[in-house]
């Protein structure tokens, strides 16, 4: 690999390029050293190291070069080739390259496989019920009525709609709009409704005599002619009244004690709406409604401005009035508001005249709910409420002082899903994320905690558990976005620099949400500054866009690593991975 290169000579002067030279020997010694150099007709040699993989060994400058990754275990895949001395597409199993003038290595990494969602199979019916009012002699002017029904699962089924035996001689069913051809039971059979697919058909009662005629409607889904234990069942009703419908009887309302211009007095048909008026009286206050007679219930008998449903019968309302008193204070008492743990309680005024109506206001925080309020007088008897609703209560002013108080206790958590359980370690998470608006679950009754989470659910998802706020613009940029329930939720993403879309004009709404994106949207969306990446999942390369907000949130404990080594960044997240970050970053 060698050949000669030169002598080095002192002494004696020759030609020192030549392997062989001959002198006189002078009158000295002579020293003599031959020095050699690589033999340019055999090039230098470099060794690529390769781990988990082939196509290691010694190759010269310029000669080419593939290396291939082992077969990855059972329950992992592929990931990257993490290589120096060279550059390649990291992310293919099998690179080529040529070889440099310098040593290569190349080590070979995996990632847990993907787990493929599970399949779900829910579906919907846009009606509760259906009811059918006609003529008795005119069911011609009857029109049939159409219901949907929606796959809302993530697998095709099947459908069977069926009417009761007592329904056959009542209503027909026909399929969508078609209602040439009547059936007692729709079979939506083999083509099967896709995810998101709809199907509808079409209720009409037959021609019926006077009176109200009852049935029921199943909607099964099935595969083929297996049920999978998911049926809506509902009533329909149809019920032929008269050609002439009698006028309502009218009733009057007497009204005492008003000063209104217009009281609400006069004649009314049963089942009105009658509102009345007290006004207003100079030098008095309003302390309530007086029934004489007539069995009404007013919406608010101590509001000067009511209302009630008139019923069969005369009704003699009066407005009472209580005078003001001139003195400073003489005839007035104090009302006495004691603070309350976990929630707040008010009166409308610090002191007030016997007689007098005080409104109560309290509301429990969150998470909590009211036990009791009561008002009890400075003697220790305690004064009647009436409770309002909507956590209001009044209550009559006594002769004499009064303090309020009022206590709370922590609401019982209800789990609305059936695929949740408290051992779960996403529960209390799932339950704050329905609590608080962010998702009301993959249906009714449940939250498919493994089911993939879309970049435009995850954007959703997070603006809501921050208080849905308002972006300042309307203009979208993305073209992929339209009057989409997630409108909103992108666009103020975009504004605050949370996103930058898939591309600059394209957001990709339903391609998946991977977990290194997830981590990277609340790394901005909280702007915490965080120092470099140490490496501390072996999947997460320092020069990636998610290295730094990935180290933050295993840091700060909102996400964690599907192991204490991998990461697995570009795995899709999962609805319970979300709401538990979500539900971690709310409670820090």
């Amino acid at each position: 690999g060698y050949v000669f290169d030169k002598w080095t000579i002192t002494g004696v002067t020759v030609d020192e390029t030549q392997s062989t030279v001959t002198f006189t020997m002078p009158a000295n010694d002579v020293t003599a050293t031959a020095t050699y150099k690589n033999d340019p007709q055999q090039p230098t040699t470099y060794t690529v190291t390769v781990t988990n993989g082939s196509g290691g060994g010694s190759y010269a400058e310029g000669e080419s070069v593939t290396i291939t990754a082992d077969a990855p275990q059972s329950g992992y895949v592929f990931d990257k080739w993490t290589i120096t001395g060279v550059t390649v597409d990291e992310t293919q199993s099998t690179v080529s390259f040529t070889m440099p003038a310098n040593d290569v290595t190349a080590t070979a990494t995996y990632k847990t496989a993907p787990q493929p969602p599970q399949s779900t199979y829910d579906i919907t019916v846009d009606k509760a019920s259906l009811s059918f009012t006609g003529v008795y002699g005119s069911y011609g002017d009857v029109q049939a009525q159409t219901v949907t029904v929606t796959n809302i699962g993530t697998a095709s089924v099947d459908l069977k709609i069926s009417l009761n035996t007592e329904g056959f001689d009542i209503f027909d069913l026909f399929k969508g709009s078609d209602l040439n051809t009547s059936y007692n039971v729709i079979d939506v059979l083999g083509t099967g409704i896709a995810p998101g697919g709809t199907y509808t058909f079409s209720v009409k009662p037959e021609n019926r005599t006077v009176g109200t005629y009852e049935a029921t409607i199943t909607v099964t889904a099935v595969d083929g002619d297996v049920s999978l234990d998911m049926e809506t069942i509902y009533p329909v009703t149809f019920t032929v009244t008269p050609a002439q419908t009698p006028q309502p009887s009218q009733h009057n309302v007497a009204i005492t004690g008003s000063y209104a211009q217009n009281s609400g007095a006069g004649s009314y048909a049963v089942g009105d709406i009658v509102n009345i008026d007290a006004g207003s009286r100079s030098g008095y206050e309003f302390i309530g409604w007086v029934i004489n007679s007539g069995n009404v219930t007013l919406a608010d008998d101590d509001a000067t401005a009511t209302s009630f449903t008139m019923g069969d019968e005369d009704v003699s309302l009066t407005a009472k009035w209580l005078k003001k008193s001139s003195s400073a204070g003489g005839s007035n008492y104090k009302i006495v508001v004691e603070e309350a743990d976990d929630g707040s309680v008010a009166a409308n005024r610090k002191s007030a005249p016997k007689g007098a109506t005080v409104i109560i206001t309290v509301e429990p925080d969150k998470g909590f709910e009211l036990d009791e309020v009561t008002v009890v007088d400075k003697r220790g008897r305690e004064v009647e409420l009436k409770d309002k609703g909507d956590g209001r209560f009044s209550f009559k002013m006594p002769a004499r002082d009064v303090t309020v108080s009022a206590k709370f206790s922590e609401k019982e958590q209800v789990n609305p899903f059936t695929d949740i359980s408290e051992e779960d370690a996403y529960y209390d998470a799932v339950l704050w994320a329905v609590e608080n608006g962010v998702t009301s679950g993959f249906s009714a009754t449940t939250f498919a905690p493994y089911g993939p989470c879309t970049r435009a659910q995850m954007m959703t998802f997070l603006w809501r558990s921050i208080g849905r706020p308002a972006p300042s613009s309307t203009e979208h940029p993305f073209t992929d976005i339209k009057d989409d329930y997630y409108f909103e939720a992108v666009l103020w993403a975009v504004e605050e620099g949370i996103t930058v879309g898939t591309t600059p004009t394209t957001f990709g709404p339903d391609e998946p949400c991977t977990r290194a994106q997830m981590a990277t949207f609340l790394f901005r969306l909280v702007g915490d500054e965080a120092e470099e990446p140490a490496g501390r999942y072996a999947d997460v390369l320092l020069h990636k866009y998610y290295a730094l907000p990935v180290e933050w949130a295993a840091e700060n404990g909102y996400i964690d690593g599907i192991s204490e080594e991998l990461f697995a960044p570009e795995d899709v997240c999962t609805r319970a991975t979300m709401v538990t970050a979500l539900y971690r970053l709310a409670n820090k």
